[in-house]
């Protein structure tokens, strides 16, 4: 069964629309260097200095851990909205020609969650 071709709308199509292009960062890579970078550094302070307070060495760690890989997290993300903010700086504006589309009347178009029937 194949569906006919969306119509364009000629009262919208072939006009120039102003464009903003950007290459911009994703998340993922920065958060997880910045968790990296807290677990090295919580590990590396852990087991460097001996714990105190009656905790054993491997409690100490842990509880340095708990605040270094949040705070790595947020040093992570804080690196990743200065680079964001700085794609925007170096975006570049262009000039494009957009073709509206347009279904037919009583089409169904299938939503962003809708599976293909098989």
């Amino acid at each position: 069964m194949t569906t006919p071709p969306p119509h364009i709308d000629p009262a919208a199509s072939g006009r120039l629309h102003e464009v903003q292009i950007r290459r911009a960062p994703r998340v993922r890579p920065f958060a997880l260097i910045g968790v990296l970078c807290g677990l090295v550094a919580g590990l590396g302070v852990g087991l460097a200095f001996p714990s105190s307070d009656g905790l054993s060495r491997a409690q100490g760690t842990g509880m340095l851990l708990l605040f270094s890989i949040p705070l790595g997290l947020a040093l992570g993300l804080a690196c990743f909205a200065w680079a964001d903010w700085r794609s925007r700086r170096a975006s570049v504006t262009a000039q494009a020609r957009v073709d509206v589309l347009q279904p037919e009347l009583g089409e169904v178009q299938p939503g962003p969650d809708d599976e293909p029937a098989p």
